[in-house]
Parts: structure tokens; C-alpha cells; sequence
């Protein structure tokens, strides 16, 4: 008996459709909403495999639990690695099976376009410059007062490659397959608009977030959405999101949704109006990062084409 072939049986459809099946099962094969749903799920498997693994490391090694910093997490980069490793394996894993799935490869979903590394350059540089400015308006109206910390050239290294890893796994996973699963039912900006949501929502889980910090998330995501549309790939987003970060965690070392970093170069320190300076949400939970954000889409819906 002569098995059928997996690789790419996502994109066939049934000779013949009944009520039920037609549910499912379109003229292109699997439907959008089911492709999106069948990925999440299989991220949901992939994920807590992996934070079964986790926690069984973690206490066979005997590792010391997370510090707190003024009521909230202090978090290191090794602590951080190893949160992005729990995320970030189960987003490629999910996205490679979906790719075989599918018929295609993996780079397709958002990891192609023209002239990746001057994109990725150019994100770089819009990051470090947008939370720059930000950071500079608070100072200026006195917001925040900024002081020399503890870092080192191994802590900037180290953030350096865990920041690249945060812009990776956070574009690839929101922005990679689920947008482009969901663009195929129900068109782009609608995806756009419903990951930027998600996007949103899920980092409502952070310690220390606001409404202000959940709106400018929901911003940001979708101005990486919009990157993607007028560039045709991830590269410009992820250099953004990790220099973005970057500049918040080691450079101005201020606090991300409530949570604290250790190594960091200098010391950020909110003042006078929660609304204006962010709190202890930090910079991003500033009602000023937030007119900085739409600035910045609407700069790279000028200056992409």
C-alpha cells in the first residue's frame, strides 16, 4: 500500500467537499484560520515540553531562583537566555514543521526580501535612535535622572546577543508564519491589526505593565507589521526590537514592564508623573513613548516604498 505524501498536504484540497469538511478544507487546501490555530497549537506543545525540560534543569543544576529589585524581577542575561530558548525553540520548531507542511521553506515566512543586512542596519539604527530621543525628552523635561551603573564590556556583550535573540523570536513568531497564515483568510491589515492585539495582550503578563505599556506594545507591533509590508521581511523589525531593547535593558539600564536588569552601563530612574515618566513600567509605559512610536511608522511608511 502506497503511503500519501506529507510534505506540502496542507495546500491540497479534496476532490470533493462535503458541509463538514468544508469547514476545514478550502480550494487551496487547508483553511487560513486552521493553518494559524494548527501553529499555535503545536508552539503550545513544542513550549511546554520545553519549560517541563526547563524546570527539570533548573533544579537538577541547583540554580539560585530569580532576585527581586524594588518589587520587581531583576533579571540576568543567562536568566533571559534561557527564558528565550524556552520561547524561541518551539517558534522555529512550529515554524519548520508548518514549512514542510506546507511545501516551502522556513525562510519564507518573513526572512527573504532584498538586501537583508542593510535593512537589519538600518532597524539598528532606528532603534538606538527612537528609545534615544525618547529617553533625551524625558531628561530634558525632567522625567528621569540617569547615573553610571556597573557594567562591563562582558555584560554589553552578553546583552548584545540576548537582545538579538529577543527581536528574532519575537518578529518570527508573531510576525513570520501567524501573520502570513492569517493575511491568506482574512487579508493583511486585519492580521496586522489582530497580532499587534495579541502582541499587546500577551505582554500583559509582565510585572509592572500598564495600559499606557500594553497601548505602545500594541503600536510597536504594528509598525513592525507595517515594516514588513513595505520592505517584505523581518530584517528592518528585528533590528529595531533589538537595539530597542538593547538601549532600554544594558545602555540606559531602565526597567522593561516592571522588570529590572543587572549589569547594565547606566541607571535610569523615573520622576514626577507616572503618566509622563512611565512609572515603574519604565520609558515605555510613558505617554511620550507613545507619540514616539506613531512618529516612527510613519517614518518607515514615507521612507519604505
Amino acid at each position: 500500500m502506497k503511503l500519501p505524501r506529507v510534505a506540502g498536504c496542507l495546500n491540497r484540497a479534496p476532490a470533493r467537499r462535503g458541509r463538514i469538511l468544508g469547514l476545514f478544507l478550502g480550494t487551496r487546501g487547508l483553511r487560513a484560520g486552521w493553518r494559524a490555530a494548527l501553529y499555535v497549537a503545536l508552539w503550545a506543545v513544542f513550549a511546554a515540553i520545553g519549560v517541563l525540560l526547563v524546570i527539570a534543569l533548573w533544579k537538577t543544576l541547583k540554580l539560585p531562583p530569580p532576585q527581586k529589585s524594588h518589587g520587581g524581577l531583576l533579571i540576568t542575561p543567562m536568566l533571559m537566555t534561557v527564558n528565550e530558548l524556552a520561547i524561541g525553540v518551539p517558534v522555529v520548531l512550529a515554524s519548520l514543521l508548518m514549512a514542510w507542511l506546507e511545501g516551502c521553506s522556513w525562510r519564507d515566512f518573513g526572512l527573504r526580501g532584498t538586501a537583508p543586512f542593510r535593512r537589519f542596519g538600518f532597524g539598528v539604527a532606528a532603534g538606538l535612535v527612537s528609545l534615544g530621543a525618547l529617553l533625551a525628552i524625558l531628561l530634558a523635561g525632567h522625567c528621569g535622572r540617569i547615573a553610571l551603573a556597573n557594567g562591563s564590556l562582558r555584560y554589553g556583550l552578553e546583552w548584545a546577543l540576548v537582545c538579538l535573540a529577543i527581536g528574532f523570536v519575537e518578529e518570527y513568531g508573531f510576525r513570520g508564519y501567524l501573520l502570513q497564515a492569517l493575511g491568506r483568510g482574512i487579508g493583511f491589515w486585519p492580521s496586522a491589526l489582530a497580532t499587534s492585539l495579541l502582541f499587546g495582550i500577551l505582554h500583559g503578563t509582565n510585572p509592572g505593565e500598564t495600559p499606557v505599556g500594553l497601548v505602545t506594545v500594541g503600536m510597536i507591533g504594528f509598525v513592525f507589521c507595517l515594516s514588513r509590508a513595505r520592505t517584505g521581511a523581518l530584517w528592518w523589525a528585528i533590528g529595531f526590537h533589538a537595539t530597542w531593547d538593547y538601549a532600554e535593558l544594558f545602555l540606559a539600564g531602565s526597567r522593561n514592564s516592571g522588570i529590572a536588569t543587572s549589569g547594565a552601563m547606566t541607571s535610569f530612574e523615573p520622576q514626577g508623573n507616572f503618566w509622563v515618566c512611565g512609572g515603574a513600567t519604565g520609558p515605555e509605559g510613558s505617554v511620550l513613548c507613545v507619540v514616539v512610536v506613531a512618529v516612527v511608522g510613519i517614518a518607515v511608511w514615507r521612507s519604505f516604498k
